[in-house]
This record gives structure tokens, sequence and C-alpha cells, in this order.
């Protein structure tokens, strides 16, 4: 009787086991795949007047060992006008930084920058900026997109290693989350228009009554706050959820092996 009631706690430690394997493998896998790099568009203010020049930049978050990017971004073509473009220093972009650009144009509602390294000691990991553009809003009210039309990000599965391997992550095959930005557009700043002063002679040496001038007074109107741009931290949420996800794996390994310590004693108990 005692043999066949530690068979029986032995069968129900072995299910018991197999669950919690399944669900730790589970969250795991979850884990991995939030851990997919994520290409944002940040813009340096949520509102502008018309004419007003706003940066938006090009963000690759939560990236490790990339060694190439293709990224382009489209703008409404009714409400706003690509004026420049500059690269943000996250991936070297020249030849003299060890990158080479596979293609580079600047459009007036388009852009796109594809780079990739001739230095694989030059990788890059974590948070930054790909590249920046200048716009300027061409329409006075409404809502204007800024998206991303094309992206893929290419890692080093080692970058020490003799033959190159690389991981890519793409936007149409659903392996890249994207974050795209609106700008509120608001109407041109009104400007009072100053009289212009015109002196007349006097016709006679008689001084005449003084006559007080109104002073023109040039209305401005109000100035929009800049947001404030916050450079992210290094440690993103999706490295945090993998930080978590292994601690409670130790904990549930440690909690079986108590269990089985348990178990065994018992069981020595009810044969002694």
């Amino acid at each position: 009787m005692r043999t066949f009631d530690i068979i029986t706690k032995s069968h129900r430690m072995r299910r018991f086991l197999i669950i919690l394997l399944c669900l730790a493998l589970q969250a795991v896998s979850m884990s991995a795949a939030q851990t997919n790099p994520t290409i944002e568009i940040v813009l340096s203010q949520p509102t502008a007047h018309e004419g007003e020049i706003v940066t938006a930049e090009v963000w690759v978050r939560n990236a490790r060992t990339v060694g190439g990017i293709d990224l382009g971004i489209t703008v409404d073509a009714d409400c706003l006008r690509i004026v420049d473009r500059q690269p943000g220093g996250f991936l070297p972009t020249t030849e003299t930084e060890g990158a080479f650009a596979t293609f580079s144009a600047v459009n007036d509602h388009d852009t796109r920058l594809a780079v990739a390294l001739a230095d694989r000691t030059r990788h890059a990991s974590g948070d930054g900026v790909f590249y920046r553009v200048q716009l300027e809003p061409t329409c006075g009210q409404g809502s204007a997109a800024v998206t991303v039309a094309r992206a893929q990000v290419s890692s080093y599965i080692d970058p020490q290693a003799e033959i190159i391997d690389l991981i890519n992550y793409e936007m149409d095959k659903g392996t890249l989350n994207i974050v795209n930005a609106q700008l509120t557009l608001l109407p041109a700043e009104a400007t009072a228009e100053v009289p212009t002063a015109t002196s007349e002679a006097a016709p006679t040496l008689t001084s005449a009554p003084a006559t007080a001038v109104p002073t023109a007074t040039t209305e401005i109107g109000p100035t929009p706050t800049l947001a404030t741009v916050t450079t992210p931290e290094t440690g993103s949420p999706q490295s945090n959820l993998m930080v978590i996800v292994l601690v409670v794996l130790t904990l549930v390994v440690i909690v079986l092996l108590a269990i089985g310590i348990r178990i065994l004693r018992s069981g020595r108990k009810d044969n002694r």
C-alpha cells in the first residue's frame, strides 16, 4: 500500500512538472516575440503653425548587434513638406565611419536611407536615432500623418564570426514593431500691420496745437510650446520582461526541488 502511494505521488509530480514546463516555455516564447526591434517616429512638438519647422526623429529601439538598416518614411502630401534630412548617429552612414549607403533619397513627401556596415565592429545595440528630418507644414488646419513606409533591420548573430550570419527583422513580415506619428496643424499667426507715419510741412509760422499721434502696436500671437524630447533609457520594457520571466523560472525550479525533496523524505518515512 505504501509503495502504491509513492508511485501515485510520483505520477502526480510528473504531471505537475510537465504543466509548469509548458507554462514556462509559453512565457519565454511570448517574451521573445516582444523583444523584436521597434521603429518609432517622434516629433519635436505635437502641434505646429503653417510655415513653422518641425523635426521628426526616426528611432530604432530594442535593437541588438545591428549591421544594416533600410528605413523609409512618408508624410502627408497635402499638408507637409520635407525640408532636409540628417543622420541620427545610431549607425554609421559614411565610408570614413566604416559604412556605406546602399540607397539614399530625399523628396518633398518621402525619404529613404539604407545603410550597411563595412566594419562589423561598429555594430549598434539598444535605442537610438537613425535619422531626423525637418518638416514644414503647408496647411493651416487639420492633422498630418508621418508614417513608416518601409523598414528592415539586419542584426548579426555573432559579429565576430568568420562567416556573416544575419537575422532580418522586416516590417512587411510583421517582425518589426511600428509606431507612427500625427502632427496637429494650426493657422499661421496673425501679425498686425504698423502704419507708416508721414510728415507734412507747416504752411505758416504760427504753431498749431499739438495733436497726439496714436502709437501703433503689434499684437503677437501665442507662442507654441515645444514638447520636451527625452532620450529613452537603455533598458526597454521588453528586456525587463525577459528578466522577470527568468526570475519566475528560477523560483519555479526552487519550488519544484523543495516539493521533490519533501516527497522523497515522506516516502522514506513510509518505508520505515
